[in-house]
């Protein structure tokens, strides 16, 4: 599987599946596909990210971008979902998956933090420093 030459800086966590490779950035999510993948590679902003599913499975997994304007496939009774988003992973892999799945969550709620404090909606984080006054704000 070859990776873009275009890609200098070090992703945060990375998943190598049958039908490709998930990278996570600070700012998005690329999806490689592999030759016999029906779907093609992608990058996903982060801005358009919304959460991330991800299911153990028995023998395989699957890890799911949830991405806003997206229609996703769901998982059946014994299925897995198959979309331009999912990859699917065997057991052996798992720690991978669960490497990306805590990277896109993690990355998602900051995204999600920054819009609210922006918006005027988040909590004020306390004032730590010399320059701080003596209420902390």
């Amino acid at each position: 599987m070859s990776r873009s030459s275009e890609d200098s800086e070090r992703s945060i966590a990375s998943l190598e599946s049958k039908g490709g490779t998930i990278d996570v950035y600070d700012g998005r999510i690329q999806i490689e596909r592999t030759s016999r993948s029906m779907f093609e590679s992608k990058e996903i902003p982060l801005t358009d990210v919304i959460g991330v599913e991800y299911s153990n499975g028995f023998l395989t997994g699957h890890l799911q971008v949830l991405q806003a304007d997206l229609q996703r496939d769901f998982p059946g009774f014994i299925s897995h979902p198959i979309d331009e988003n999912t990859l699917h992973f065997p057991r052996s892999h798992r720690d991978g998956a669960h490497s990306v799945r805590d990277a896109i969550t993690e990355r998602v709620h900051e995204w999600r933090w920054l819009v609210k404090y922006f918006r005027g909606q988040a909590p004020r984080l306390p004032c730590v420093g010399p320059h701080c006054t003596s209420n902390g704000l």
